[in-house]
């Protein structure tokens, strides 16, 4: 049977998903799912997969891990002529 306006509306501002026990990311806000947006549990709280690896992102700009290689010396090989 079809909907009517009324009743379609109603369903529509109706949350699809009780998220009230569900925990949420600290810094967006959104429901954190293991499987949807993930679950990574820090000192400051837990995060969303995306806002972990964005704050990861950033940390490791600011404090890089060891120097860059050469990318010239890491490119040439020595070769034999036959």
């Amino acid at each position: 049977m079809a909907l009517t306006l009324t009743q379609y509306l109603a369903e529509a501002a109706r949350p699809a998903q009780d998220t009230s026990g569900l925990e949420t990311c600290v810094t967006c806000k959104i429901p954190l799912q293991e499987t949807i947006t993930g679950y990574r549990p820090g000192k400051d709280g837990t995060r969303c997969s995306d806002c972990y690896f964005c704050e990861i992102s950033k940390l490791i700009d600011e404090h890089p891990i060891g120097r860059p290689m050469s990318t010239r010396a890491s490119l040439v090989t020595k070769t034999t002529a036959v």
